[in-house]
């Protein structure tokens, strides 16, 4: 959300990775519901968003939904990032603070 930058960056991403197609916004309307559905539309396995700043991984039926939160700017959440490492077939995850604690180990597995 930096407008130094942000007219310069698509609203919305979709790559492949590690076998896996993830879909990158930093917002979608409409919370978790409105970010399977941008999932959905890409057949995307991860989708990864921001807005929130609010560290979270949420598995749905059609692919798992990640907000790494905020390093610099956690608005009253634990400033945390996301960390993947790729594996067979998918990737292997961490959410992390600052300090580099582990908040969450997760696993995301393609198709």
């Amino acid at each position: 959300m930096d407008p130094a930058v942000e007219d310069r960056l698509p609203e919305a991403r979709t790559l492949e990775a590690a076998g896996l197609r993830i879909a990158v916004t930093h917002h979608q309307r409409g919370g978790p519901t409105g970010l399977s559905l941008f999932g959905l539309e890409r057949g995307a396995d991860l989708v990864v968003s921001g807005h929130t700043h609010q560290p979270s991984v949420t598995q749905t039926e059609d692919a798992v939904l990640l907000n790494p939160g905020s390093h610099a700017d956690p608005r009253g959440n634990p400033a945390a990032h996301a960390e993947l490492s790729p594996m067979d077939g998918g990737v292997r995850g961490e959410i992390r603070t600052r300090e580099g604690s582990v908040l969450r180990s997760f696993r995301v597995e393609g198709r």
